[in-house]
């Protein structure tokens, strides 16, 4: 489980879905595990050069959070980017000019809710009261999905807005 949507601070405010354009290229999963790019809903996304990624490393200010994709181009979900097909023309596989795929992407950073896990390595780690108000990374699981890691502060992509009583899951909000 990455990013939950839980409520919004707004209260029952309609929060917007944007819709902008996959990067086919760095989201094609190739193997299971933490570190790949498989673009999942829940993700934390980023824009790199105009174009959505999950990056692998997970850490710093993301632009939302995915909840859904549509594929739009000659490409289906799960194959591989078409550049790597000779039958395909350059104009096809440019997908700055003709997307392969959009992700819808709910952007109110601010105001929208997430629970979250909190990331585990080694020795089990909990939340308590004093992380609340505190801005943290993400880390990766063992199966690739995005958690928070209490351990790590230096380019931050949430803050945290509560805990749950057993200290295994955070509410947050993104920076």
């Amino acid at each position: 489980m990455a990013f939950q949507y839980v409520y919004s601070l707004d209260g029952d405010n309609i929060s917007s879905i944007s819709d902008l354009p996959l990067d086919t290229a760095a989201n094609y999963k190739v193997t299971a595990g933490a570190g790949t790019n498989g673009v999942t809903k829940g993700d934390l996304v980023f824009q790199v050069s105009g174009l959505l990624r999950r990056n692998g490393t997970a850490t710093g200010a993301g632009i939302g959070v995915l909840e859904g994709t549509e594929f739009t181009g000659l490409i289906a979900q799960g194959q591989p980017y078409a550049a790597t097909n000779s039958s395909f023309t350059s104009a096809v596989t440019d997908t700055t000019r003709y997307s392969n795929g959009i992700g819808k992407v709910l952007q109110d950073k601010a105001v929208a809710v997430y629970k979250v896990p909190v990331f585990q390595t080694g020795a089990v780690v909990t939340a308590t009261n004093a992380h609340i108000g505190a801005t943290y990374c993400l880390g990766l699981s063992a199966a690739g999905d995005q958690q928070v890691d209490l351990n790590t502060t230096t380019t931050p992509a949430v803050k945290v807005i509560d805990r749950s009583t057993d200290g295994k899951f955070l509410l947050v909000t993104l920076v």
